[in-house]
């Protein structure tokens, strides 16, 4: 997740899904350094609904660590996993 954008990455074939979105999340801050977040957001094709809470996360495939463990809802699918944040992009 960053400012503008959540991007979505899925499968063994790390399909990626890119949802703009019309507010930026309330990330890290000096008073919050792992907000809980709650994002909507859609594009002509998908709908998404995100979850995640700062309680660390180490996925069961690979075995990479993440700082948030997340909840997707999309398009009446439910996706569990782990989540952190996209870094910002080069200028």
């Amino acid at each position: 997740m960053g400012p503008k954008m959540m991007v979505l990455i899925t499968g063994y074939e790390r399909n990626s899904l890119v949802f703009p979105l019309s507010r930026p999340p309330k990330g890290p801050s000096a008073d919050q350094p792992a907000p809980d977040i709650r994002q909507d957001a859609d594009t002509d094709n998908h709908r998404i609904r995100l979850e995640a809470s700062p309680s660390g996360c180490r996925d069961t495939m690979s075995g990479e660590a993440a700082p948030y463990r997340v909840r997707i809802d999309i398009d009446h699918q439910t996706l569990r996993g782990c989540g952190g944040w996209l870094p910002p992009p080069p200028e």
